[in-house]
């Protein structure tokens, strides 16, 4: 019974941190996007003289930044699917 209780505790768990997890990767794919948008802009003041390098290669950094940390959020919903599956004994 415990055992049980114990599996069902971690299940619960594990479907919040997903759902969390979804909201997250939502967040970080608007960010890339704002981040990307905004490194466009940067090269075309640059191109046209009117902005610096730098400011454009650290907003390209921003960009891929935010998509790292949606990427990160992915790979723990899907480690923690995973476990889900596994701690309800079920086929992967």
């Amino acid at each position: 019974e415990a055992g049980r209780r114990q599996v069902e505790s971690f299940i619960r768990s594990s479907l919040y941190s997903m759902s969390l997890n979804k909201d997250n990767i939502a967040y970080y794919a608007g960010l890339r996007d704002t981040d990307n948008a905004r490194a466009e802009q940067k090269k075309d003041s640059f191109d046209s003289g009117y902005g610096r390098e730098e400011e454009w290669l650290l907003a390209e950094l921003d960009g891929m930044a935010s998509e790292l940390n949606r990427l990160k959020e992915v790979l723990q919903y899907i480690r923690s699917y995973h476990q889900v599956l596994l701690a309800a004994g079920l086929e992967l």
